[in-house]
């Protein structure tokens, strides 16, 4: 199972519906590998321990996060496997096609014979708030459109005013 192969599929699946491609990001892959080795090490599969400690206790503080997402998966037998599946799970794929998250991050354990993953999505603090202005800017600028639109299908009299007559 190779980290950067899910990548690459993930990023395809977001190019299919015209989001950038996440970055990989060291940080959030050391901290997916840390996770799947501590899922192997207590024996769990799940997005909490039985201490309640999330993906955020293994976030390095290099890595300044807004956002955090995860995805998991076991006992898949490739990449494109896995992918697939996370595809037809709603929260999963919510998660590889959200267009907030900017980086991504692997882990990858073995677990007898078979492959533990953690997929973790981030967005920086500064990267948060580039998004969030390009967001503000992009419904400004649609916004502006729909307004002229409308102007101009009142005047060509293709809409007609709420309770009034043409």
């Amino acid at each position: 199972m190779n980290a950067l192969t899910i990548i690459n599929l993930v990023n395809e699946e977001r190019a299919h519906v015209r989001l950038p491609a996440l970055k990989n990001n060291e940080d959030l892959a050391q901290a997916a590998q840390k996770k799947t080795e501590d899922m192997k090490a207590k024996e769990y599969f799940a997005h909490q321990d039985s201490a309640q400690q999330t993906i955020t206790e293994f976030i390095p503080k290099s890595y300044p996060y807004s956002l955090l997402g995860e995805n998991l998966g076991f006992g898949f037998a490739n990449e494109k496997e896995l992918v697939k599946a996370w595809m037809k799970s709603s929260s999963h794929k919510s998660n590889m096609l959200d267009p907030t998250f900017v980086d991504v991050g692997i882990g990858v354990t073995p677990v007898d014979g078979r492959f533990l993953v953690a997929e973790v999505f981030g967005t920086t603090q500064q990267d948060f708030l580039a998004r969030k202005k390009d967001l503000i800017s992009f419904h400004l600028d649609v916004s502006s459109i729909l307004i002229a639109l409308t102007i101009i299908f009142l005047g060509l009299g293709l809409l007609t005013k709420r309770g009034g007559k043409n």
